[in-house]
C-alpha cells in the first residue's frame, strides 16, 4: 500500500535547516558552491521533493548523498541517507534492499544515540514487515516507534504512528480500534494543516467503513483522500485510492462509476509508470468491457494487462485470458455446427426418398400400371433429390473452402494487427516518456510551495492542467518587503503551451530578478517587447503570446499594485467583491497600434483583511452542469464570495470539488489555474 510514502514525508520534516529554492535545477547548480555537509542536505532534500512522482530520481540523489557523507565522515548524513534509501526501496517493492538499508541506518543512529532517528528507522522496519504481510511484527515495531515519539512529546510523529497502527487494525478487521487510532491522528493532522497526513488518515477511515459496510462514509472519506493526494501531487497515493474507489463501486454493482475511476486510475498509473496499478485497472476495465460485449476494447485492456504481468500472475488473470479464448472458440464451433446441420438435413432427405421408393415396390403386382407409374415417379424424385444433394454438397464444399480461406486471412490480419499494436504501443510509450520528462522539467520551474508559504502563509493554488504539460503556470519572487506573483495563460495548452510557458518563466526572471523591475505595469511593458523580439514577430507576424496578471504585495506600505493583460484581479474586503480588469493589450503578436499603448497600474489598500484571487480563463470557460454550458465568470465570482471566509486550504479544495461536480462526464477543455491569498 502507501506506508513507505508516509514515512518519507516525516523524514522530510526531520531534514530541518535546508533552504527551499525556486527549482530543482537551481539546487543542482548551487551545490558545488557550498560546504560538503550542506551538499549532502541539498541532495537529500531533492530526493524528498521528487519522492512520490520520480522515485528513480530520488534513489539517484540519495545514493549520491550517501557516498559524499561517507567520504567526509558525516554520521547524521549517512544515517539519513540510508534511512531515505530504505524507505524509497520499500515504496518500489524491493524489500531486500530496503531492509538492508534501514538496518544500517539503525546502527548509525544507535551509535549516535539519536533517539528520534531510531524512532524513524523502527517505524520503517514496521513498514517493511507490513509489505511482507507480517502484521503482528509490523504492529510491534510501530508501537516501539510510538513509545519513543511519546517520550519526546513529538505530536506530529505520534499522529503518524497512530495512523500506522490504525491501518494494521483495519487490515485485521478490528474496525473499532482502527477508527479510534486513525481519527486521533486525523485531528492532529488537521490542527497542523498537514494535507498529506490528512489524505492518508481519511483513506484508512474510508477502508474501515467499507469493511463495516457503511458505503456512504467509505466513499466520502476515500474520495476526500483521493482529492488531497491529487492536490499535493502525491500520485502514488492517488493511484491507490482510485483503485480503492473502483472496488467499492464494483461491490455496489455501479458499473459507470467503477469504469470512470478505473479509467482515471489507469491514466494516472500510466503517467507515473506504476505497473501494479496499470495491471489492476486494465484488469477491471477488461472485465467491464466483456460484460458490455465490447470485446475489442476488452481484448485491448487485457493485452495491456498481460504486458505488465510478472511471474506471480494469479488464477484470476488466467481466467480472463481463457475467457477471451472461449469467445473465439465459441464462434468457430458455431460455424462448424451450421455445416453439420446442413449435412444432416441432406441425409434425412435422402432417407425419406429411399423410404418412398421401398413403399411403392412393396405394393406388389396388384396394380402393375400403378406400380409402373409410381416407380417412374419415384425414379424422377430420386433423380431430383440426388441432383439436389450433389448441388448442396458442392455448396458445402465451397463454404468449407471459403471458411478455411477466411480463417487463414483472419489469422494473417490478426498477426498484422498485433504487430502494429506493438509498434504503436512502443511509439506511444516513447512519446509519453518524452512528455513526462517535459512535465518534470516544467514542474521543476514552478516555485516550491514552501517558499510561497514562508512569504504568504495564508494562500492556496488550484492547478489542474488539461494534459500532462500545461500552458498555464504561476511565478513568484520576493524582493525586500515586496512579494510579486504572476499567473499566466500561454497560447494553447499541452506541449505548445508548455514551450511558451518556458519562455514566459525565463523572461520574468530576467525582467524582475536580474533587471530589478518590480512595478507590474513596467514588467508587462518590458515583457511585451521581449516576446515580440524573441519570437521575431515583427517579421513573421505570428500571434503567439500569453495572457498574464501581475500582482505586487507591498507589506510595508500595506497596498497592492496590479496590472493585467486580458486578465483580471478579484479582491474581497468587508464582504464586498471587487474586480479590477486588466488592459486589452496583448503580450505577443505584432500590432503597430498596440505598440504605442502602455499598461495601466492599479493600486488599492490592504490595511484591513483582504482576500485576493488571480486566475486564468480555464475555470469559468469549462463546460458542464445539467445542460452542458460554460461555468461563466458570474458564477465564479459568486463562488469566491461564498467561500472566502473559509480557511485558504479549504477554499482550494472547495474549488476542486465544485469543478469536479460541474464537469461530471464532460471533458476538460483547457488548463485551469486559480491563486488565492489572504493579506
Amino acid at each position: 500500500m502507501f506506508r513507505g510514502v508516509l514515512v518519507i514525508i516525516f523524514i522530510c520534516k526531520a531534514l530541518t535547516g535546508i533552504a527551499q529554492l525556486d527549482k530543482a535545477d537551481s539546487v543542482l547548480r548551487i551545490i558545488p558552491n557550498n560546504p560538503d555537509t550542506v551538499k549532502v542536505q541539498y541532495l537529500l532534500e531533492l530526493a524528498v521533493e521528487v519522492r512520490t512522482n520520480q522515485p528513480g530520481d530520488a534513489l539517484d540523489y540519495t545514493q549520491e548523498a550517501l557516498q559524499l557523507a561517507k567520504r567526509i565522515n558525516y554520521p547524521r548524513g549517512i544515517a539519513k541517507a540510508y534511512h531515505l534509501l530504505g524507505a524509497t526501496y520499500n515504496v518500489l517493492g524491493d524489500y531486500e534492499k530496503g531492509a538492508t538499508a534501514i538496518l544500517k541506518s539503525i546502527d548509525v543512529y544507535d551509535s549516535m544515540e539519536y533517539t528520534m532517528g531510531l524512532a524513524f528507522a523502527t517505524n520503517s522496519l514496521g513498514i517493511l514487515y507490513f509489505y511482507q504481510k507480517d502484521y503482528n511484527n509490523a504492529l510491534k515495531y510501530y508501537e516501539r516507534a510510538l513509545e519513543i515519539a511519546t517520550a519526546s512529546q513529538d505530536t506530529l510523529r505520534i499522529a503518524t504512528y497512530w495512523l500506522n497502527i490504525g491501518e494494521i487494525y483495519e487490515i485485521q478487521r478490528d474496525v473499532e480500534k482502527s477508527l479510534d487510532y486513525t481519527f486521533k491522528a486525523l485531528r492532529i493532522f488537521k490542527e497542523y494543516d498537514d494535507i498529506e497526513g490528512q489524505a492518508y488518515a481519511q483513506g484508512i477511515i474510508g477502508l474501515a467503513y467499507h469493511q463495516n459496510n457503511d458505503i456512504d462514509r467509505a466513499i466520502l472519506y476515500c474520495e476526500n483522500a483521493l482529492q488531497d493526494f491529487l492536490s499535493s501531487e502525491d500520485y502514488v497515493g492517488a493511484s491507490e485510492y482510485y483503485n480503492q474507489l473502483v472496488h467499492i463501486y464494483l461491490d455496489q454493482n455501479n458499473t459507470s462509476r467503477t469504469k470512470y475511476y478505473a479509467k482515471e486510475g489507469l491514466a494516472l498509473a500510466q503517467k507515473i509508470d506504476s505497473k501494479k496499478w496499470i495491471m489492476e485497472n486494465s484488469k477491471i476495465l477488461s472485465t467491464i468491457c466483456q460484460g458490455e460485449k465490447e470485446y475489442e476494447k476488452a481484448l485491448t485492456h487485457n493485452q495491456n494487462y498481460i504486458a505488465y504481468k510478472d511471474s506471480l500472475m494469479d488464477e484470476e488473470k488466467q481466467k480472463q485470458i481463457s475467457h477471451m479464448r472461449i469467445l473465439y472458440e465459441t464462434e468457430k464451433k458455431e460455424k462448424e455446427n451450421e455445416i453439420l446441420r446442413k449435412d444432416r438435413e441432406l441425409k434425412a432427405k435422402k432417407i425419406r426418398s429411399q423410404q418412398i421408393f421401398t413403399s411403392v415396390v412393396g405394393g406388389g403386382l396388384f396394380l402393375v400400371l400403378v406400380l409402373t407409374l409410381f416407380t417412374y415417379r419415384a425414379y424422377r424424385q430420386k433423380h431430383r433429390a440426388n441432383a439436389q444433394l450433389t448441388e448442396q454438397n458442392e455448396e458445402i464444399r465451397q463454404q468449407q473452402e471459403e471458411i478455411t480461406l477466411q480463417t487463414e486471412q483472419l489469422r494473417h490480419v490478426n498477426h498484422e494487427v498485433i504487430s502494429k499494436n506493438k509498434l504503436i504501443e512502443r511509439k506511444n510509450l516513447d512519446i509519453l516518456s518524452s512528455i513526462n520528462y517535459a512535465q518534470r522539467i516544467q514542474t521543476a520551474l514552478l516555485p516550491f510551495k514552501s517558499r510561497i508559504q514562508n512569504s504568504l502563509p495564508e494562500h492556496f493554488i488550484f492547478f489542474k492542467p488539461k494534459d500532462i504539460v500545461s500552458g498555464d503556470f504561476y511565478w513568484f519572487t520576493e524582493i525586500d518587503d515586496k512579494c510579486i506573483m504572476a499567473v499566466l495563460d500561454c497560447t494553447g495548452h499541452g506541449i505548445p503551451g508548455a514551450f511558451m510557458s518556458l519562455i514566459g518563466h525565463d523572461q520574468l526572471n530576467e525582467i524582475v530578478n536580474i533587471k530589478g523591475i518590480t512595478e507590474p505595469d513596467k514588467i508587462l511593458n518590458q515583457l511585451r517587447k521581449n516576446i515580440v523580439h524573441i519570437l521575431r514577430q515583427e517579421q513573421n507576424h505570428s500571434q503567439d503570446g500569453m495572457d498574464i496578471s501581475v500582482c505586487l504585495i507591498d507589506k510595508k506600505q500595506k497596498q497592492i499594485e496590479f496590472s493585467g493583460s486580458k486578465h483580471s484581479l478579484i479582491y474581497i474586503q468587508k464582504g464586498q467583491l471587487h474586480q479590477i480588469k486588466g488592459d486589452k493589450i496583448e503580450i505577443g503578436g505584432y500590432d503597430a497600434e498596440q505598440k504605442q499603448l502602455f499598461f495601466t497600474k492599479n493600486i488599492f489598500s490592504v490595511k484591513e483583511p483582504t482576500h485576493i484571487y488571480l486566475y486564468t480563463d480555464g475555470f469559468p470557460d469549462q463546460f458542464g452542469g445539467p445542460h452542458g454550458k460554460k461555468y461563466l465568470i458570474k458564477r465564479f465570482r459568486d463562488l469566491l464570495l461564498d467561500i472566502h471566509q473559509e480557511p485558504v486550504n479549504v477554499q482550494g479544495k472547495m474549488l476542486a470539488d465544485t469543478m469536479e461536480e460541474w464537469m461530471r462526464e464532460h471533458e476538460q477543455i483547457d488548463d485551469m489555474l486559480v491563486f488565492g491569498a489572504k493579506v
